[in-house]
């Protein structure tokens, strides 16, 4: 076997071992739901329809729904360091994602964008931060944007909506619509 023979031997192997490591992240990756706790019964919702490739403003439709269904499911995929990647279990591939630039303090109705994008990024990577209450009582601060956390208004969404209601954005530090339960095998 010549030199370039065995490089390309090890090249081919080493990436076996990437795609087996990857796969077994994912396939231990915890599936919840993340239900609003200021909003009894409103999930956090997905669509991530036509996402198939990496998207620089990111895409979809991110919002809420009352009930679990499909859409309200993701896989907890661990990153490294305590960090996590919420990928959409509906959509195989497709992640949360928070874009907070320019949320620099409170902002009354919050703000930012929050949508999807076609893998994971620094901007789909999150700390669950633990609360009191619970052991699933958490809230997802950005790992790109120090203290800018999920936030979740879920005013008016009392019935299940086909294209799902209310309005997720992003809020600097956590209050009442930036914490969530955990909602495993929803």
């Amino acid at each position: 076997m010549n030199y370039f023979d065995r490089i390309r031997s090890a090249v081919v192997a080493s990436a076996a071992l990437l795609v087996v490591c990857l796969l077994s992240t994912v396939a231990s990756a915890q599936v919840v739901s993340i239900r609003s706790d200021a909003f009894p019964n409103v999930f956090l919702r997905l669509d991530g329809r036509g996402i198939t490739a990496f998207l620089p403003s990111g895409g979809g439709v991110v919002n809420s729904q009352f009930g679990c269904y499909s859409w309200e499911r993701f896989r907890e995929v661990p990153v490294g360091g305590g960090r996590i990647a919420l990928q959409s279990v509906a959509f195989p591939g497709v992640y949360l994602r928070l874009d907070g630039r320019g949320v620099t303090g409170f902002l009354p109705s919050g703000g930012g964008v929050v949508n999807a994008q076609f893998g994971h990024y620094a901007w789909e990577e999150f700390w669950p931060r633990p609360q009191l209450g619970g052991p699933n009582k958490f809230t997802y601060e950005s790992v790109a944007f120090p203290n800018v956390f999920l936030r979740l208004d879920g005013s008016g969404v009392t019935s299940f909506l086909p294209s799902g209601g209310g309005v997720v954005n992003v809020q600097f530090a956590a209050y009442g619509w930036e914490h969530f339960t955990r909602v495993p095998n929803c």
